[in-house]
């Protein structure tokens, strides 16, 4: 198996504008534009319109949504930072722009300089699919205290209390399943490993379809799962012409956070 160390990372949807930004009174005089660095339909679209239609009342003034897809988010978010930094060229950025492809390759933008951040807009449910074996690193970014902990039975570690930029904790994930990552002193802050025993997976589409590719023929086991939910399991047997399954899943109350002795919480705790 592939010894992999990946970091894991948090999910959210932040408005930014071009760095360097000074805006006049009396803003905005004239039309402003929203960039999607992804194309219409995908999660971070349906968050740009309602901002758009929203600020576009409260302003007077109209703001449009422009997708421009394509890398991974790269070409929007370039195009937003060469932008005149006036103020009239915003943009709907999330981890991927902002986090996550600057940390693996690089891109045509730095993700701190050329933007200024506005305001967390919404979040999604930040899930990680690893491999069985795999060790995931779980990184101090912010400048106060971590401690990372998990209470899942598949997968109980706790890492111990870390600063921004002391050595990060990491955990080999052997066990198949779901792992839930909390952190002792932010209740805020959580997250799922999903662990799966084989390349052999894939993430549904918007309506709920999905297709695994160069799957063995022969009796299987397919699981679906998404946050909030118990996995469901189905049987099929898998011909050389395919097979199709269905899944309904039940998607519950996001649980309350609770700290290491199960008691739960209702906010954040900062500490030096």
């Amino acid at each position: 198996m592939k010894d992999d160390l990946v970091r894991l990372l948090t999910s959210a949807f932040c408005l930014a504008v071009a760095g360097g930004t000074a805006l006049a009174q009396g803003y905005p005089e004239k039309a402003v534009t929203l960039v999607v660095p992804f194309p219409a339909g995908g999660a971070t679209d349906p968050v740009a319109r309602a901002l758009a239609s929203r600020m576009s009342e409260l302003w007077k003034q109209p703001v449009v949504v422009l997708n421009r897809a394509g890398a991974g988010g790269n070409i929007g978010s370039e195009s937003v930072a060469r932008a005149a930094p006036d103020g009239y060229t915003l943009m709907v950025g999330y981890v991927g722009t902002h986090g996550t492809n600057p940390a693996v390759r690089k891109v045509p933008y730095d993700a701190v300089r050329d933007f200024t951040a506005i305001a967390m807009v919404g979040g999604t449910p930040n899930v990680l699919v690893v491999q069985k074996g795999t060790r995931v690193s779980f990184p101090n970014s912010d400048p106060f205290m971590h401690n990372v902990f998990s209470p899942s039975p598949t997968k109980t570690f706790d890492l111990g209390s870390y600063k921004q930029g002391e050595k990060a904790g990491i955990v080999r994930m052997f066990n198949v399943g779901v792992i839930e990552v909390l952190c002792n002193m932010h209740a805020k802050m959580r997250a799922n490993v999903l662990v799966v025993p084989n390349r052999h997976y894939v993430k549904a589409n918007g309506d709920g379809s999905f297709r695994l590719e160069n799957v063995p023929v022969g009796a299987r086991q397919l699981v679906a799962w998404t946050p909030d939910a118990k996995p469901m399991t189905e049987s099929v047997a898998l011909t050389p012409g395919g097979a199709t399954v269905r899944f309904s899943l039940q998607v519950d109350k996001a649980p309350v956070p609770l700290d290491k002795a199960g008691n739960p919480r209702s906010g954040y705790r900062q500490e030096d």
